[in-house]
C-alpha cells in the first residue's frame, strides 16, 4: 500500500516509517512537493499521517477518514469515532 509525504525526511515520513517498524508492516513511500493529505484527497495514494489541525477540517468535510490517532490519550476530542486503542510496542522476545 503506497502512503504520501511531503518528501524524504520530512516528519511524516519518518513518522510513517517508525510506525511501520513497530507494527511490523512494509509501506510504499511516495514522496510528493505537497502535503500528503493532498494526494490522498486527489485519490494518488491510500494514506498520510498529518497534524490534527491540517486535517481535522477535511474529516468533518466527509472528504477524508481518519483511521487512528496517534498520541498518549486512546480517544481525541475531534476523532471519537476512530479505531479503538491498540499497541505498536515490539515485544521484547
Amino acid at each position: 500500500m503506497d502512503y504520501a509525504s511531503p518528501g524524504v525526511g520530512s516528519s511524516p515520513h519518518i513518522i510513517m516509517e517508525v510506525f511501520c517498524s513497530m507494527a511490523g508492516i512494509e509501506l510504499n513511500h511516495i514522496p510528493f512537493k505537497t502535503s500528503g493529505l493532498n494526494e490522498v484527497i486527489a485519490g494518488h495514494v491510500a494514506l498520510s499521517f498529518e497534524a490534527t489541525t491540517i486535517a481535522v477540517p477535511y474529516i468533518k468535510a466527509g472528504r477524508v477518514s481518519a483511521l487512528a490517532v496517534a498520541g498518549a490519550k486512546r480517544k481525541h476530542a475531534h476523532f471519537p469515532f476512530v479505531l479503538k486503542e491498540t499497541s505498536c510496542r515490539k515485544s521484547s522476545s
